[in-house]
């Protein structure tokens, strides 16, 4: 199904966004990633030669629209993975910057909805697929890292949504949910918690994929036995495929209960960066 197909991935200058580039590439598509950062999307772009770049950010409309027009006069797109992604790990007493939350609901939340609405018209011209990769964090979420486990809840809500609307059309909607991932998006995280490599979460995705699974989640049942130990527990979160457990990490505990020797936030405190970025 991917050989020949024209795919559209945002977020693809680094990180997972660049690992699924570059896997549905080799698996013979036309793959063009986007992104703000010219030069590390020309990096993923070198990185095999089915891979084109584009500047684009999720967040501008007026980018979106010219993004769509471009894809639109060289044939479209079979489909859209929508991968953009910033985390930003708080304190909500320290006085973090309102205007840095709002940029992670814009980017994890507001940038997805667009670039659906964007090129859902001509998806649903014919047989094509919409990604939308949440996170882990969508079932457990991350005490440290606040909004950007919200916006997964979302994105996984949403997705559930669009699937139930657009069943009886051309679009197949297909939810990726990964655990922690060796990227630089887990940089903050607890150094406890059990990293996925990305070759080996883009080698599950591309398998679900072509099974027909609707919902791709590498490791889900480690992730929550991990991180179950390692915070509250709050009740029984019910889906269509039935109930999982929902809990919370929290920064200050390893995946044992006990505080490690440098807490995640202290660790977050101590960079220069308090973000990471998709």
């Amino acid at each position: 199904m991917l050989k020949g197909s024209r795919v559209l991935v945002t977020g693809g200058s680094s990180g997972i966004g660049r690992s699924l580039a570059t896997a549905l590439a080799t698996e013979g598509a036309r793959v063009v990633v986007t992104g703000r950062d010219a030069q590390r999307l020309a990096e993923t772009a070198a990185a095999h030669e089915h891979i084109d770049a584009v500047v684009c950010d999720v967040t501008d409309a007026a980018q979106i629209a010219a993004l769509q027009q471009q894809m639109a006069a060289t044939g479209g797109i079979d489909m859209l993975v929508n991968c953009a992604g910033v985390m930003h790990f708080f304190d909500v007493t320290s006085g973090y910057p309102l205007d840095r939350q709002l940029q992670e609901v814009d980017i994890d939340v507001a940038g997805p909805v667009r670039m659906v609405d964007a090129f859902l018209p001509g998806l649903l011209e014919r047989r094509s697929t919409i990604v939308n990769v949440s996170s882990g964090l969508a079932w457990v979420p991350y005490a440290a890292a606040p909004v950007y486990s919200g916006a997964k809840a979302f994105v996984h809500a949403w997705t559930v949504s669009l699937r139930e609307q657009l069943k009886d059309t051309s679009v197949r909607v297909v939810e990726l949910l990964p655990p922690v991932t060796d990227t630089p998006l887990a940089d903050g995280l607890n150094p406890s918690f059990k990293r996925m490599p990305p070759d080996e979460l883009v080698a599950a995705f591309v398998k679900g994929l072509e099974r027909g699974d609707d919902e791709i989640a590498p490791g889900p049942v480690e992730t929550a036995e991990v991180v179950e130990q390692a915070g509250s527990r709050l009740h029984l979160r019910s889906t269509q495929q039935g109930t999982r457990p929902m809990t919370i990490a929290h920064p200050d505990r390893d995946v044992s209960g006990d505080p490690p020797s440098t807490p995640t936030h202290q660790l977050q405190h101590d960079r220069t960066e308090d973000t990471c970025w998709t």
